[in-house]
């Protein structure tokens, strides 16, 4: 009975011991429920929201839209669409093989590497390709792929291909500028995101869209340039036919309107098309109107005239001996391309002697050549919006000597890009004054306000309005007679001046036969619509700025001046008092303005000073004698 009563005391007390047990088990879960109540509630409490607020919201980013760049007549030049880009999410995928398979034949992405990460499950966000092709993207949703997905992104596309490439520049694949004016006027071309909360149902899906901050989403500015595409066209196609017909290693021109500073074309040959900027080298972007720096060569000579007419020290019919075309200066020897006898300053022009360029120098002096050449505006950027301008070189005076004296009078031992060239023989064109060249006209925010504009600006007076003149004659006369008669251009008179330059040795020294060609000039002669320089480099087939450049500047001009429609500056009235258009008198001096407002017999009345920005009446409206006429004036001294 004792061993039974045991037995049954044993079997009485097993259910005791597992309820006790139970008991324990659930004691201890309840403390530790309760600590960690207390934890979150007490001890924690911002920890806690953080991990409610994670479950319950998400956050999705609204991106704006990029601001569209236009060209002066308003044709697309930058501009933003909706585009597909893919990712994966591995750990969805059931099969890696079969899905980097089909991926990797529709898209032409690696299959390897698509591989590789598809199969593996840690990851939850591979992206594979962003913003694709519409056809690629397409052809992958109707594939139905398990674990492949899609977002719309905003994709930058350029209409105009390569036209204008690297002066607009690119974005990169988060629509931040990298290059040219994309990377330069960012700010104002990129818009506000917004980030937009995503309340989460139970089940994780999106439930609710807080869309009470979208309203302060704003779209990217649009930005108006000054160059008209078809003059930036006809540009890019003469300077492609002259890299190809001169054997040249590249070639870029810049065209300015000289009284305004507006810049009309600015073209770099080789092409970049910023549609597909990945295909092409750092050196394949470049501007080489604002990042080249170059030895102007001869080009340099009508700023040295100008500088030594303003100083009195010449005379146009001052005569020089050119000592047969070879002249010694220490163990240096100066040589002409053709030897002369003796030569007036407006013949040393004409006919680019460099042995009286020499001593017209010296007459000048080193630091008053060195101030003219920086009145010009070479040595110093230029002040456009175009990143990375290359300010060019000139030693200070003190390191000249007689031969650095001599060589810089004739554009060898200092270094200028063709935008800084071109604004400074825009001075010559208009007057003496040194305008502030502009690329931008205007920027334009998403709600139609004007928040930047640039208006003619002169920066100040270089030359005087007689010396202008008489340069501007010399020119003409070097292209009718000398050095520059294939620069002409038939129905007009063009002043011009050729340049050929030996390049410079990166090792010291100059690299025998290969030069550095140019022309500078403007167009017409007496009142010029049009200041252009034509830069070509290392052509293979000739040597010479006259047998290269020359042409192409005359290429370009006629094709422009044809596209400008030159008419009379201004239409006189009729002579039986009938009203008449008035003209446009934008970027006209206060001269040119009086001038024709005597003309015309109309009353002016004036306000400011420098250059017209404003009229009234407007261009186009009729206007008859002895009607008041106003003009407002900003942007300099007269």
């Amino acid at each position: 009975m004792t061993g039974r009563g045991r037995a049954r005391g044993g079997r009485n007390g097993f259910p005791g011991r597992r309820i006790r047990a139970c008991l324990a088990i659930f004691g201890a879960l309840f403390l530790i429920t309760l600590y960690r109540a207390f934890d979150l509630q007490v001890l924690n409490t911002e920890k806690a929201f953080q991990q409610a607020r994670r479950q319950q919201v998400s956050y999705f980013t609204l991106k704006s839209r990029r601001g569209e760049m236009y060209d002066s007549k308003g044709a697309l030049i930058a501009s933003s669409r909706l585009s597909d880009s893919f990712y994966m999410t591995p750990h969805r995928i059931e099969d890696p093989e079969g899905f980097a398979r089909a991926v990797s034949e529709i898209s032409g992405l690696d299959y390897e590497a698509v591989q590789k990460r598809a199969a593996n499950k840690k990851r939850r966000f591979v992206w594979l390709m962003r913003k694709a092709p519409v056809a690629m993207a397409e052809s992958l949703k109707k594939a139905g792929l398990k674990g492949l997905h899609f977002i719309r992104e905003q994709k930058r596309i350029y209409p105009q291909g390569h036209l204008m490439g690297p002066v607009v520049g690119f974005t990169d694949t988060d629509s931040r500028g990298i290059e040219g004016l994309e990377y330069s006027l960012n700010r104002h071309l990129t818009g506000r995101d917004i980030r937009i909360r995503v309340n989460k149902d139970g089940r994780g899906g999106s439930m609710l869209f807080d869309t009470s901050a979208s309203a302060s989403r704003s779209n990217g500015a649009d930005v108006f340039l000054t160059v008209d595409s078809n003059i930036q066209y006809a540009v890019e196609d003469e300077l492609k036919n002259a890299v190809e017909k001169f054997g040249a290693e590249s070639a870029s021109a810049v065209l300015i309107e000289p009284s305004t500073g507006r810049i009309l074309a600015m073209a770099s040959h080789p092409f970049f098309d910023p549609n597909n900027f990945s295909a092409y080298t750092q050196k394949e972007m470049r501007n080489l109107s604002v990042l080249q720096a170059f030895e102007p060569g001869s080009i340099l000579k009508p700023f040295l005239v100008s500088a030594a007419l303003e100083e009195g020290v010449v005379e146009e019919d001052t005569v020089f001996d050119c000592e047969r075309g070879s002249r010694s200066i220490g163990n240096t020897v100066i040589r002409d391309s053709s030897p002369h006898d003796r030569l007036t300053v407006t013949d040393t022009l004409v006919y680019s002697s460099n042995i009286c360029s020499s001593k017209i120098a010296e007459l000048l002096g080193a630091k008053v050549y060195n101030k003219y050449l920086r009145s010009f505006g070479f040595g110093s950027k230029s002040g456009t919006l175009l990143p990375g301008e290359h300010r060019g070189i000139i030693e200070p005076p003190r390191n000249w000597g007689r031969v650095g004296l001599a060589t810089i009078a004739f554009g060898q031992g200092v270094s200028m890009n063709a935008l800084q060239m071109a604004v400074a023989v825009s001075a010559i064109a208009n007057g003496g004054y040194m305008m502030v060249p502009h690329i931008v006209d205007k920027i334009v925010d998403a709600a139609g306000n004007i928040v930047f504009s640039r208006k003619p600006e002169a920066q100040g007076r270089v030359i005087s309005y007689d010396v202008s003149r008489r340069v501007a004659d010399m020119m003409r006369q070097t292209v009718e007679r000398g050095t520059g008669r294939l620069a002409a251009v038939s129905g007009y008179a063009v002043a011009g001046k050729t340049g050929t330059a030996q390049v410079a040795d990166p090792e010291g020294g100059y690299l025998e036969n290969i030069y550095t060609t140019s022309f500078l000039g403007f167009v017409p002669a007496k009142d010029p619509l049009v200041a252009m320089v034509v830069v070509v480099n290392k052509p293979r087939t000739r040597r010479y700025g006259s047998q290269v450049a020359a042409p192409v500047f005359s290429a370009i001009a006629g094709r422009t001046l044809g596209m400008l429609k030159m008419s009379a500056p201004a239409p006189a009235p009729a002579p039986d008092g009938k009203p008449f258009p008035a003209p446009n008198l934008r970027g006209k001096s206060v001269r040119d303005v009086a001038r024709w407002a005597f003309k015309a017999g109309v009353e002016l009345r004036v306000s400011g000073r420098g250059f017209a920005t404003r009229q009234s009446p407007p261009p186009g409206a009729l206007i008859k004698k002895g009607e008041v006429c106003e003009v407002s004036f900003s942007g300099g001294s007269i």
